[in-house]
């Protein structure tokens, strides 16, 4: 297999990836509509974790769990060149994922995408407890369009950023919730750096995020072994509508007209 020769149609589904020998959980090459569903990644023995995903197009990266607790310089996903040079509509699409990087020293990126067109990262939920965090860094050097960022959760206690967009920002970046992050964002084309919703130069210049949040998610557990389902009331019946993602990961039906921010829809607990 190749660039020029990739093997399509592969399906990973419902696998239990745990405390494998070193530090790949996951390495794929040269795929097209590869489909990753359901499946729980787990690192607890090495202290550095990869998953590395390289000329990877049209795939489908669905309700997948990855956990790296010990994470010195871990990368959730790391896959550059994925989906370039797909015609329009051929989209790669990540969504209601569960992503925990945790340890105590050392940078970690919860998804580093480099050069990527037509990527979708919608309704995720990451959360990061190590020294310094990217949660979503895009690295692009050219303007590359059609990438979307939406209705996904970054919460991190680190230094670092919630999302960093190195040179070119994406096409739509909307609804998605910071928290933690001493930076909520940063972003090279425009120079904006973003500390706290509202900004006017992110939200009102540049029409990004008009519907960002700053709410602490609630999630069940933020120790290992996490637990990254959602109790915020902040977080409900307030994302943007999207028709590629109409369940969560737990298989639940979205909202067709007010569903939830992050990978888990669900009904806050009443305090009646």
């Amino acid at each position: 297999v190749s660039t020029a020769s990739k093997e399509g149609g592969n399906v990973f589904r419902n696998n239990l990836i745990d405390s494998m020998y070193g530090s790949y959980q996951s390495y794929i090459l040269y795929q097209t509509r590869l489909v990753f569903d359901q499946n729980k990644l787990i690192n607890n023995r090495y202290t550095s974790g990869y998953n590395y995903w390289y000329y990877i197009d049209r795939a489908r990266i669905t309700r997948n769990l990855i956990t790296m607790p010990n994470g010195a310089t871990s990368y959730g996903i790391y896959m550059p060149n994925c989906n370039t040079g797909q015609t329009a509509g051929q989209i790669f699409l990540f969504a209601n994922n569960m992503m925990y990087i945790g340890g105590s020293t050392s940078t970690s990126y919860g998804i580093y995408c480099s050069s990527g067109d037509q990527i979708d990262f919608r309704s995720n939920n990451f959360l990061f407890t190590n020294s310094t965090s990217y949660g979503i860094y895009f690295y692009n050097t050219t303007s590359i369009s059609n990438n979307f960022v939406s209705n996904n959760i970054v919460n991190t206690y680190a230094s670092g950023y919630g999302a960093y967009f190195y040179s070119y920002y994406c096409t739509s970046i909307n609804y998605n919730n910071y928290y933690g992050c001493p930076t909520l964002l940063y972003d090279g084309y425009s120079g904006a750096t973003v500390t706290s919703f509202p900004n006017t130069t992110w939200q009102t210049t540049y029409a990004r995020d008009v519907n960002g949040k700053n709410a602490n998610p609630g999630y069940v557990s933020s120790t290992n072994p996490v637990d990254l389902h959602v109790t915020s009331s902040a977080l409900n019946n307030v994302a943007g509508v999207q028709s590629q993602v109409t369940v969560d990961y737990d298989g639940q039906t979205r909202s067709g007209s007010t569903p939830d921010i992050g990978a888990d829809e669900f009904t806050p607990t009443s305090t009646d």
